[in-house]
């Protein structure tokens, strides 16, 4: 399990939940057997009431799509 907190002194994130919009301040990724799952971490630490689940067979073109986002310049 991973934790990443992001520098909110820049930019928050945002999630959606049951319950409506939260501020994403970092997230935790749990590795399964099968499924990789993203909880965002709210302005509090602790874990939103949602989460993403990614097939293990579908990981690789997230990371790289992820990776040709993050290579993007942002003006």
């Amino acid at each position: 399990m991973k934790e990443i907190m992001f520098d909110t002194s820049k930019v928050t994130g945002s999630a959606m939940g049951r319950n409506g919009m939260s501020y994403c301040h970092g997230m935790k990724i749990n590795d399964y057997k099968h499924i990789v799952t993203i909880f965002p971490f709210n302005s509090k630490g602790n874990a939103t009431n949602c989460f993403i689940d990614i097939p293990r067979g579908h990981l690789q073109e997230v990371i790289e799509e992820l990776t040709r986002i993050a290579k993007e310049t942002v003006t």
